[in-house]
């Protein structure tokens, strides 16, 4: 998607000088601000505060695909899964209904 977007654009895409699947990894090389990363805008919308973190202008399409819960058939769901699913589908219809870069996400109340 990165090298997509680079050449979509008619720039050249830039080496990979790090290159990480961890989010902790890739916000923590970001903070040092000598990095730059493509990642969710729900990051922020979830990650702690990030004062050094900012947005760059740019017009990168959204890319979302289909989202689930697998679970057994024909097992019962413990209390604390069916609560993390109650969550998660709240906060996914949080996410759906606005511009979450623009507002903060609700909190979802505890158990």
């Amino acid at each position: 998607m990165v090298e997509t977007f680079f050449r979509d654009m008619k720039i050249p895409v830039p080496p990979a000088v790090v290159s990480s699947t961890s989010v902790h990894v890739t916000c923590a090389l970001l903070d040092t601000g000598r990095f730059v990363s493509m990642l969710p805008g729900s990051l922020l919308a979830f990650a702690p505060v990030r004062s050094s973190l900012r947005v760059l202008p740019t017009d990168v399409p959204e890319t979302s695909g289909p989202m689930g819960i697998t679970t057994v058939k024909h097992r019962s769901l413990t209390p604390v899964a069916k609560l993390f699913i109650d969550h998660a589908r709240k906060i996914a219809e949080q996410l759906e209904s606005r511009d979450f870069l623009g507002s903060e996400i609700d909190s979802v109340p505890d158990g």
